[in-house]
């Protein structure tokens, strides 16, 4: 797949109940592709949405290691259980990977980064903070 490596994070989901509430936890560790940056972040969240006791929750926790969901107690008890969400995601996390670089040609060959105002640039950068991964065409 064009140089992006496949990357499988085990997820855990685990119950607890206290105070007439329960607290769903979605473990993930330390991981760093649970972040804004990377499109398996947002393929967790909707994964997170779809396993959801019920579709409103109290409040909501992010954690180093987990996402925490809190909810009214219900009747029935639910079981944890653990899943393994897979996705490519690119060696490295520059421009030639992210969906805010346009290519300006003309005479010379120009990039520039939408998130930094269009900011011209005459090369690929290989690390951005600002990296947001495109989806493959």
């Amino acid at each position: 797949m064009n140089g992006k490596k496949l990357v499988e994070i085990l997820i855990t989901v685990k119950y607890f109940r206290r105070n007439n509430k329960i607290f769903q936890h979605f473990i993930y560790g330390d991981n760093k592709y649970i972040n804004g940056k990377y499109l398996i972040y947002y393929k967790f969240l909707d994964k997170i949405k779809s396993l959801s006791l019920i579709s409103e929750f109290l409040a909501k926790r992010v954690e180093k290691d987990r996402i925490v969901l809190e909810w009214a107690d219900i009747d029935e008890k639910p079981k944890n259980f653990f899943f393994v969400l897979n996705n490519h995601v690119p060696p490295f996390d520059g421009c030639d990977y992210c969906r805010l670089l346009h290519k300006k040609e003309g005479f010379v060959i120009f990039f520039s980064c939408s998130f930094q105002n269009n900011k011209s640039m005459n090369r690929r950068l290989k690390s951005c903070r600002f990296f947001q991964e495109k989806e493959d065409e």
